[in-house]
């Protein structure tokens, strides 16, 4: 019995010894995981802080560039003001300037073209005189000619004169030798004329009896010409006035014709008004033809309107339709565009060698704690990334996020699962930095419109932490 107690308080004691290691290393393994939730806690702060320097000094850089910018657009401004005005003062002393050159100018070429009026009136009136003088010598020179002309003239005269007295008198010398023979010649004409007037009787009788004849023929053409022409107008009036008849006969029957067709008219509207009359009476029926026809021009117009508002509708139903057919293939494109960027980036991630970390010796000491951290965060359950293609974290309400939050956050703290969880809802440091070195527009993001500088997750995020 002492032996079996013995051995059983030697057995306990070696397994106090266990036991008391056990809790040794329990102890070590809590306090080491006390250190890398502190570590992680002051790296998520520093980180956090850093970047908010960083956005602040940003901000106020971009502030005070602003102010510079400012001040150099109103340096600009006024150094602009100051050159126009030096500008429209040198300019107004150029015109001034110019001005007096022009008029100098004007006042020289006027003075030069009255000296030259001048000169060419001198000349003028120097040529003329010339002119005249030359017109008197030549007038003087043509009086003289002339006066020799006619000197000459008269001498010839003169001598024509004694030349005629002398022919004269041979020619009476001559006429008496010559006066046989002129009376031969007489007789010989006397002869010529009679045979010629013989001849001359017997052509003109040729020709009148040749002149009946052709006015008998003629005057035959002219009757036959002038029947014929009787005929053909005879024929035309009768045309005319057999055309005038017919048309005359048409114009009665179409008068006939709408006489009897406006009495049957008359006949059946006073039928109808006697009907009308005996029923309800002339004026409720055409009030009540007014109405119909009022409500049915309503109705039409109604109709119009309504199938007018349809096509609209309709036309704007598919223009809205084909835009967001549009936008949403553009979104799924971007949303690839983003994801494939982003798995690229977590495939980088994934192949870059391992560091050794020694803050805390003994644990992980080939991995960093912010790799361990980013890689808890995105290995979680039900966790979704602000850089999903949905947005979700963005744009789902209120009361999803507080249930999506609790069904991620609300296990029971275990021995496994005793880690420093960050609340995805909030601004994540490391996953999502807001720092000056981040750039403004990543390769593959979504841009949103009127805010091309920066993105919507950033955008979101910023006025979140920042209000």
């Amino acid at each position: 019995m002492e032996s079996r107690r013995y051995l059983q308080h030697k057995n306990d004691g070696e397994w106090a010894a266990v036991i008391n290691a056990q809790a040794a290393t329990t102890k070590f393994l809590q306090e080491e995981e006390k250190q890398l939730q502190a570590l992680s806690k002051k790296f998520y702060k520093e980180e956090l802080d850093r970047q908010i320097r960083e956005k602040v000094s940003y901000k106020q850089q971009t502030l005070e560039e602003l102010n510079k910018e400012r001040q150099f657009l109103s340096a600009q401004q006024l150094a602009m003001q100051n050159f126009e005005a030096k500008k429209r003062n040198e300019d107004k002393s150029f015109q001034d300037v110019f001005s007096k050159e022009y008029s100098n100018i004007i006042n020289e070429k006027q003075r030069k073209i009255n000296q030259e009026r001048e000169a060419s009136i001198l000349e003028e009136q120097e040529r003329i005189r010339k002119a005249q003088f030359e017109m008197d010598h030549e007038y003087q020179k043509t009086y003289e000619g002339k006066l020799r002309f006619v000197s000459l003239q008269r001498e010839e005269l003169r001598k024509q004169e004694e030349e005629k007295r002398r022919q004269q008198q041979l020619k009476a010398v001559e006429k008496y030798r010559d006066k046989a023979e002129i009376e031969k010649n007489i007789k010989e004409m006397e002869a010529k004329e009679r045979a010629y007037k013989e001849f001359y009787e017997k052509r003109l009788e040729d020709q009148e009896r040749k002149l009946k004849n052709y006015k008998a023929i003629a005057n035959e053409k002219e009757i036959y010409e002038t029947e014929m022409r009787n005929k053909e107008w005879e024929r035309i009036a009768q045309e005319r006035a057999a055309m005038k008849e017919q048309l005359e006969k048409n114009i009665k029957e179409k008068a006939l014709a709408d006489m009897k067709t406006e009495l049957d008219r008359q006949i059946e509207a006073r039928k109808k008004e006697k009907e009308l009359a005996s029923l309800e009476g002339i004026r409720d029926q055409e009030r009540a033809r007014n109405n119909a026809k009022y409500v049915e021009l309503q109705r039409s117009l109604e109709n119009e309107r309504n199938l007018r508002g349809k096509k609209e509708l309709q036309e704007a139903l598919e223009k809205q339709l084909i835009e967001k057919q549009s936008s949403f293939k553009t979104q799924q494109e971007m949303n690839e565009l983003e994801k494939r960027y982003n798995m690229n980036i977590l495939k980088k991630i994934e192949n870059q060698n391992k560091i050794a970390f020694p803050g805390v010796p003994g644990i992980h000491t080939t991995e960093s704690p912010l790799r361990q951290q980013f890689a808890k965060i995105y290995l979680r359950p039900g966790f979704e990334t602000s850089q999903s293609s949905e947005r979700a974290a963005l744009n789902q309400s209120y009361d999803d996020a507080r249930q999506a939050s609790k069904s991620v956050l609300g296990n029971p703290i275990t021995r496994k699962n005793m880690y420093y969880w960050p609340d995805p809802n909030q601004h994540n440091p490391i996953t999502n930095p807001i720092g000056s070195n981040a750039p403004r527009i990543l390769p593959g993001q979504r841009v949103p419109k009127g805010n091309e500088s920066r993105s919507k997750l950033a955008i979101a995020t910023a006025n979140s932490i920042f209000g």
